[in-house]
């Protein structure tokens, strides 16, 4: 058996923090190149449909998807691209929707509390219910039929509207990126 000296240790830390870093800063890179293209390509497919959308309020999403959603799942199911999706057919990037039943922000968040006033809020809260949903279904598909408040209906089988919304929507957001 082999012990262990304190140099041995403060070495072994080292280079985890050395890899760590290095994989932070080339998983960045990968982000910031992905996140302009995506951002471009929103826009550019939103202008083709002659729907108006505020750029800066595009470039926010995008950004704090990237910047928050790698928190929430550090090891995935979700990515930053699923959450700019929901926002996407949740409110086509509309801010100042509000739901029928009082949901607010680009990712319709029921908010009694009133924390998810801000842009960050809401993606936060929107975050939270997907991992709410994930961690009580375990499953990335009943995750976001979840989001919507979907679930069973009285016969037994799931509603898949919304998912069929969403994987369209996916679809497209992966097509803008290639």
């Amino acid at each position: 058996m082999k012990i262990m000296t304190d140099k041995n240790i403060l070495i072994t830390v080292i280079f985890g923090v050395i890899f760590s870093t290095l994989t932070l800063w080339f998983t960045t890179s990968n982000n910031r190149h992905s996140k302009k293209s995506t951002i471009k390509n929103i826009l550019q497919y939103y202008s083709k449909t002659h729907q108006k959308v505020d750029p800066k309020v595009v470039k926010q999403v995008v950004d704090l998807s990237y910047r928050l959603t790698p928190e929430v799942f550090p090891n995935g199911p979700f990515t930053p691209k699923d959450i700019i999706t929901i926002a996407m057919i949740e409110t086509d990037f509309n801010p100042y929707i509000v739901g029928k039943y009082g949901e607010i922000g680009i990712w319709q968040i029921l908010d009694p509390e009133g924390n998810a006033f801000s842009m960050e809020g809401n993606c936060k809260a929107a975050l939270d219910t997907l991992k709410e949903k994930y961690d009580l279904r375990g499953n990335y598909k009943m995750a976001i039929i979840g989001y919507n408040g979907v679930s069973v209906n009285n016969k037994g089988k799931m509603y898949l509207g919304y998912w069929n919304r969403f994987a369209k929507a996916r679809e497209l957001v992966e097509r803008m990126d290639q």
